[in-house]
């Protein structure tokens, strides 16, 4: 089998406003700023904040930069950082509040107090994981050298329930796992499989493996037609959604296509979805927002023109209410843009204010919701590098009634 390397073609959109899918006409508008919906925004001690987040039952959001993991309160005030626990890969939370996440090569195990509970060390960096699957075990995968492959190096689960990590097992993939791009994606389960997404190269490329819980690879994307690549998802129904450049495509856990849905129209590149209770299925084109919805049978909700903009971020919160875009426009400020997700409609939006005097844009890879669903959750960088990155809790039913910061891991009002 050849190795399955995947580029995304990024064709300029030339006139897509004012169209809605399904026969229905809307104006192109940009919705409303509404910037008092920020609750509070706390500041990481480096520019780099991390794109991924998780939030604990109790409301505590963590979250890092390349240096630190912090455990934050709901009110946006420091809980306690752990030094030498960042580097922005996935974070999941247990029943018994350990917190899990990795960088370089290190999968780590932090109690709820903040204090580090073990680092178990692989052989190369992560560049998928580690992920909390349903069985309490952990999975994810380094990267494999084509030249110098190892059994040790590929896709791997860890036990972290014994008194010291245990790896129960390694598998190189088949072809086999690499990247030149780094790691930050969670794995996904279905049907009790692990299902990795793998940024192949910086271009963009990428492919996906689902691997048993004792190891066997089951299927790669390669294997599949139409072949599929992006962030994968689960929905309800226990199938794999990912997105393939002009089409959202479903897999069944075992591999087999279920169906290919081409995007009504022209675009840049389609996002990897997200997806509500619902089996609702919400995505956005990358350059210029253009936004489409499916149900759960591959049939086009709604596809509405967009405002603008490079989109990087989706959320839809629970219940499917609110669908969220989040961004930056090239030489102005980044923005969050909230609308609905019955159909689709602009509701508001709030333009991120300079840090430093740079223009901030949204940096997670999706948002984060609390668990009452009233608040969103997303970090930002600046353009330049030259202040610390933020996280910012946006109210997603009514508003704050103003802003607060909290910052530099301080835990104070500034």
């Amino acid at each position: 089998m050849t190795r399955t390397i995947l580029t995304i073609r990024f064709t300029f959109i030339t006139a897509l406003a004012g169209i809605l899918w399904q026969g229905t006409s809307a104006a192109l508008a940009v919705p409303p700023t509404e910037n008092e919906r920020i609750q509070w925004s706390f500041e990481f001690q480096t520019p780099f904040a991390g794109g991924s987040m998780a939030v604990a039952p109790d409301g505590t959001i963590y979250a890092t930069d390349n240096l630190a993991l912090y455990a934050i309160n709901p009110d946006g005030s420091l809980q306690w950082m752990l030094p030498g626990a960042g580097g922005g890969r996935p974070i999941d939370v247990a029943d018994d509040g350990i917190v899990y996440t990795g960088n370089g090569p290190f999968v780590r195990a932090v109690n709820p107090d903040g204090t580090p509970r073990w680092t178990f060390t692989l052989l190369e960096s992560l560049v998928a994981g580690p992920s909390l699957g349903p069985d309490g075990n952990l999975y994810g995968a380094t990267d494999n050298d084509s030249n110098n492959p190892s059994s040790d190096k590929g896709a791997f689960s860890i036990d972290p329930t014994t008194p010291t990590p245990t790896l129960r097992w390694t598998n190189p993939g088949n072809p086999l796992i690499f990247s030149l791009s780094g790691g930050g994606l969670p794995v996904v389960f279905a049907d009790g499989q692990a299902v990795m997404g793998i940024t192949v190269t910086a271009a963009g490329g990428a492919a996906i493996w689902e691997f048993g819980p004792s190891g066997q690879q089951n299927w790669e994307g390669g294997d599949l037609d139409p072949v599929v690549f992006g962030k994968p998802t689960v929905d309800p129904l226990g199938r794999v959604i990912t997105s393939g450049g002009q089409s959202v495509i479903a897999t069944a856990s075992n591999g087999s296509n279920v169906w290919q849905t081409q995007v009504p129209a022209s675009v840049t590149g389609i996002l990897p979805p997200v997806i509500d209770e619902s089996g609702a299925i919400y995505t956005a084109d990358t350059i210029g927002g253009e936004r489409w919805s499916l149900s759960p049978d591959g049939s086009t909700r709604y596809f509405l023109a967009g405002d603008g903009g490079i989109v990087n971020a989706l959320g839809v919160s629970p219940g499917g209410q609110r669908f969220l875009l989040g961004g930056n426009d090239p030489g102005n400020p980044g923005f969050v843009r909230a609308y609905s997700g019955d159909d689709g409609a602009p509701l508001w939006q709030i333009t991120l204010d300079p840090n430093g005097g740079f223009n901030e844009f949204v940096w997670s890879q999706a948002f984060s919701f609390a668990q009452d669903s009233g608040t969103a959750y997303f970090t930002t960088r600046a353009g330049g590098g030259g202040a610390n990155g933020r996280l910012y809790a946006l109210s997603l039913s009514g508003t704050s009634g103003g802003k607060g910061h909290h910052g530099g891991g301080k835990g104070h009002n500034k």
